[in-house]
């Protein structure tokens, strides 16, 4: 499970988010991205501009290789079951584990929470058919989604969000293929004035109905 783009995996929405999880049976794991938490300000680590391109590229890669290998850290313990692997994401959480369980297929469903994609300026679009120029991979979620079909994929969306704004919500639930869903809310970026429970308990429900469905 990963948390937004300035909070850590004791955030509140993560620590309920766990708790919730566990009641139903199904072990989670949050872990903090880099640069955040108790990974903050560690020697050696170079700090992030979130308006430049090439260090947002960077620290992008760098939240894929983490959620790699806590999923090898998963695998290595004998109360967790590596064919029953699962991935929550909160905003940036989201965006970036998108882009990754897309291409792990170890992720056999996935939650997204108020994410979005078609980030054009922050992750780089793909080249235009024909142009027979080879770059770098697209990382912008809305570019790899649809590697996730046929696995489950539930969108949780917010009508009023003012930081991932209900287009870019759309563009990323119109690139996803068979077995995505989407819920969306009345509300802003964090929920206000929602039953936070409800919606939270509502994607452990999803999560748990869907990797039971895969033993």
């Amino acid at each position: 499970m990963q948390h937004g783009i300035g909070d850590k995996k004791q955030a509140e929405y993560i620590v309920k988010t766990c708790r919730l999880l566990a009641a139903r049976g199904v072990i989670a794991l949050g872990i903090d991205a880099p640069q955040r938490g108790e990974r903050k300000n560690l020697p050696g680590q170079e700090k992030i501009s979130m308006l430049d391109p090439a260090s947002v590229h960077k620290w992008f890669r760098q939240h894929c290789g983490d959620y790699s290998r806590a999923f090898d850290y998963l695998a290595t313990r004998a109360d967790v079951d590596p064919g029953q692997f699962g991935y929550i994401g909160f905003s940036w959480g989201a965006i970036t584990g998108i882009t990754y369980a897309a291409h792990d297929e170890r992720i056999k469903a996935m939650a997204s929470l108020v994410g979005g994609g078609n980030l054009v300026g922050i992750l780089g679009v793909p080249p235009a058919p024909g142009e027979g120029k080879k770059g770098p991979p697209s990382l912008d979620p809305a570019h790899n989604v649809a590697a996730f079909a046929p696995r489950p994929l539930r969108f949780v969306n917010a009508r009023q969000d003012t930081i991932i704004f209900p287009p870019f919500a759309e563009a990323l639930h119109k690139a996803a293929g068979a077995g995505s869903s989407v819920e969306w809310h009345d509300t802003d970026h964090y929920f206000h004035g929602m039953d936070l429970d409800k919606i939270l308990g509502g994607v452990a429900d999803f999560m748990k109905s869907k990797l039971e469905g895969t033993k």
